[in-house]
């Protein structure tokens, strides 16, 4: 199992409340996404269906040129996302990636996230259940045992 920290940018929090604190369904994105779309046979496969029996999942993507570390995500490890890092800031949320999507996710994007500033796109995408939590970047940095110097 790897861990990944997400360190998601205050200014970027918005695209949380799509699909980290929300959870979507696949009958959602299948109803809206282009029939010829290429991640369509992903959403449409027994992958995902089998990943989220109750059809409801939550969800994170990363930008075209963070490919290289969505190549090393595997079912199993666990992502922790932070809003904010530093004095102010903290870990909110943590999911176990439970399946990737091996197609870039353009479409997809654009149904997930459609507030993200710039409309910038997220076409990598992992998928797991949200779990809620709250600590501190300073506890963080204690139980992770990191010295500063």
């Amino acid at each position: 199992m790897k861990i990944f920290l997400m360190h998601v940018g205050s200014h970027n929090s918005i695209d949380l409340a799509f699909t980290v604190s929300k959870t979507r369904t696949i009958a959602e994105l299948i109803q809206k996404l282009p029939r010829n779309c290429p991640e369509r046979p992903f959403f449409e496969s027994q992958i995902l269906q089998n990943a989220f029996a109750t059809g409801s999942f939550n969800c994170w993507g990363i930008p075209e040129k963070a490919a290289p570390s969505f190549e090393k995500t595997q079912p199993g490890d666990l992502v922790l996302f932070f809003p904010e890092i530093g004095a102010k800031g903290g870990m909110e949320y943590m999911g176990v990636v439970k399946c990737t999507c091996p197609v870039r996710c353009y479409e997809a994007s654009r149904i997930l996230w459609p507030e993200t500033p710039n409309e910038r796109l997220f076409p990598w995408l992992f998928f797991f259940d949200t779990e809620k939590v709250e600590v501190s970047w300073n506890q963080f940095l204690t139980d992770v045992a990191y010295q500063p110097n």
